[in-house]
């Protein structure tokens, strides 16, 4: 299940890339706008700035998420945990999931989603053994398998 851990890893390598192209892009626009001591001056500079500066604190967030991404899973006869595939039956229909750390939830890599560990279900079966079951709400989630 190695190779969960690296598809995740170039899921965000991808997503990276298109942050720093799109910083690069940014950056041609900010130089390339009016300046305020121009007389067609307008406020695309100053926009540029800001948009120049919120592509940084991005892509600083994102490196940040990425270095959490471990080299190796857990053994997969352990509990579900952080960075494990696990699958469950949600209400009848079979789900495979990684439990991620939060803010890196919400994609999905072929069949198996990526579901933040804060979320309902990302509680709920953290700490679970293959054949344990949980409540979420009215809804009763059972894990079949872990790893």
């Amino acid at each position: 299940m190695a190779e969960n851990l690296e598809q995740i890893r170039k899921l965000f390598e991808h997503k990276l890339q298109i942050l720093e192209k799109s910083l690069a892009e940014a950056r041609i626009a900010q130089r390339n706008a009016p300046s305020a001591m121009e007389s067609h001056s307008d406020t695309t500079r100053s926009e540029m700035e800001k948009m120049v500066t919120a592509l940084e604190i991005e892509i600083n967030n994102l490196m940040k998420k990425m270095a959490l991404i471990p080299n190796s899973q857990p053994p997969a006869n352990s509990p579900a945990q952080l960075w494990q595939q696990v699958k469950v039956d949600n209400a009848g229909t079979p789900l495979k999931v990684i439990v991620v750390p939060d803010g890196m939830g919400g994609d999905t890599i072929g069949e198996i989603k990526l579901i933040s560990e804060t979320t309902r279900l990302g509680r709920a079966i953290l700490g679970k053994k293959a054949g344990e079951s949980c409540d979420i709400d009215s809804l009763k989630v059972e894990v079949l398998q872990i790893g």
